[in-house]
């Protein structure tokens, strides 16, 4: 190789190396902004930040609690599922007559609510008569033959047993909802 090969290949080799350097810089110039950025960063972490000495302990302390209140929720949801269902199992009750009796009752309840609401009626068509009556009659005290005394009565009766019947099947009705609630509630704990 010649003298002139020589440095042909020499400044070959410095403009390789130059071309490297400056592709370096480029990409630093590139990068430069997040770099101060990161570097002010740094800076302001070791002035600001304080980290108090049993930091990570109460640290720990906290994500356990944040774990048990999370377990705590899931639970919740649990048992507010469990109860929204409609219906329940015979094997969580302990007899299975009570089972069907709270079904049957529950099936009923549309029919008790007819009947509250025709006796409700009764009391009231029973009232307006009585003010038309009032009405009509003015102070004069009208004069009920036999037959219309009777039917008063058997209205009286059967408004007085239509009555009955409603406080009876009222509180047959809350008694068995409280023991499927009970029942319900012992088969969550369970």
């Amino acid at each position: 190789m010649t003298e002139l090969d020589e440095a042909s290949q020499n400044r070959f080799n410095e403009q390789k190396k130059l071309a490297g350097e400056l592709s370096t810089l480029e990409w630093m110039k590139d990068k430069w902004p997040v770099y101060s950025e990161w570097q002010t960063l740094q800076e302001k972490t070791k002035q600001d930040f304080y980290f108090p000495a049993d930091g990570n302990i109460r640290l720990e302390h906290f994500i356990n609690r944040l774990r048990e209140r999370e377990n705590e929720l899931l639970q919740l949801q649990e048992r507010k599922k469990a109860l929204e269902e409609p219906t329940f199992s015979n094997d969580a009750i302990l007899n299975k007559g009570e089972a069907l009796e709270i079904e049957s009752l529950l099936e009923m309840w549309p029919v008790y609510q007819e009947r509250k609401a025709a006796f409700q009626e009764l009391r009231y068509a029973e009232r307006k008569q009585l003010e038309q009556v009032t009405l009509h009659f003015g102070d004069m005290v009208p004069s009920f033959n036999s037959d219309m005394d009777r039917q008063v009565e058997q209205i009286v009766q059967a408004m007085a047993e239509i009555d009955s019947d409603f406080q009876t099947e009222e509180l047959t009705l809350t008694f068995f909802k409280k023991k499927k609630r009970r029942v319900c509630k012992r088969k969550l704990i369970a």
